[in-house]
């Protein structure tokens, strides 16, 4: 899209939200950084979404339930190539892993009419049942995620599809940040690098109650039934992986791009670590070095 004017045409959030649907199919993989337990997990049991209450973005968190909807949420990056600030932020460690699917397999959850979902809670390492519920108690939507920045005036803010070529324009419609007004697939500048797009279930909050500040989570199985052949993603090891693990969970597997050619020294935080959208571990001190 590169020269192309994402924003031309749009007049009102809505039409910006049909956009984002439409351009999100155009990707030919959706990805995420992790360590290889989620990984693992992810092969066993599915794409986890979650309600995002653990989330590191406030402002996100914030926005992500609200209009009398509870939301489960995965987020992706689609970017067509390895991005090292992402293996540092979400992958950097000895376990690293970029779970990686091709558009087709997340793209038959979108049409799968026997697809049926299961919300469970975690308390430690025991998940309990919450509530059951078919296709047609829930929505489920691919969407780009849209990124805004303050712009020239108080009263519109400009928006962006991404740091990559992509045109910044400013619209007639307002945002708030201030006062948690974005709306689920909307982030502020700071997070443009990650190009991401999410997989979104919403469900009427009158068909589920939950505790607002506890986490909640969905696993989805692409189906064999949905005709799509390719069932199970990549997985592609982190440039200083040195476990043997994944290995032994999937033959899809392969090496990063940048395996052999980073040198990174890193020091693991003594503190609590917290999960971001994309599950990070947290850093204290790094080095990185490109080796020619």
């Amino acid at each position: 899209m590169a020269g192309d004017n994402f924003f031309e045409g749009i007049k009102t959030e809505q039409d910006l939200k049909n956009k984002l649907i439409k351009n999100v199919s155009k990707h030919d993989y959706y990805m995420f950084y992790t360590n290889e337990d989620i990984a693992i997990n992810t092969l066993e049991n599915g794409i986890r979404l979650t309600n995002g209450v653990n989330w590191n973005d406030l402002i996100d968190q914030q926005n992500l339930n609200k209009d009398g909807k509870i939301r489960f949420v995965k987020c992706f990056t689609y970017s067509k190539s390895e991005n090292v600030a992402m293996w540092f932020l979400y992958g950097a460690s000895n376990k690293g892993c970029l779970v990686k699917y091709v558009k087709s397999q997340i793209l038959s959850l979108l049409t799968d009419k026997n697809l049926n979902i299961e919300i469970k809670s975690k308390k430690g390492k025991i998940e309990n049942r919450v509530k059951e519920l078919n296709h047609k108690d829930f929505d489920i939507e691919l969407i780009d995620v849209v990124y805004v920045g303050i712009g020239d005036d108080d009263e519109s803010l400009a928006l962006k599809k991404s740091i990559y070529g992509e045109n910044v324009s400013k619209t007639g419609f307002s945002y708030d940040i201030d006062n948690g007004k974005l709306d689920y697939y909307a982030k502020t500048y700071g997070w443009a690098y990650e190009n991401e797009c999410r997989l979104v279930i919403s469900i009427d909050s009158k068909k589920l109650q939950i505790e607002p500040d506890k986490e909640y989570f969905i696993d989805l199985k692409i189906s064999e039934k949905s005709g799509n052949k390719y069932k199970y993603p990549i997985i592609v090891l982190s440039p200083f992986y040195k476990s043997e693990k994944i290995k032994k969970h999937t033959p899809n597997w392969v090496y990063s791009i940048y395996t052999g050619k980073i040198s990174w020294n890193f020091k693991k935080s003594n503190g609590n670590t917290q999960k971001t959208d994309f599950e990070s571990e947290t850093i204290d001190e790094n080095e990185i070095r490109l080796i020619s």
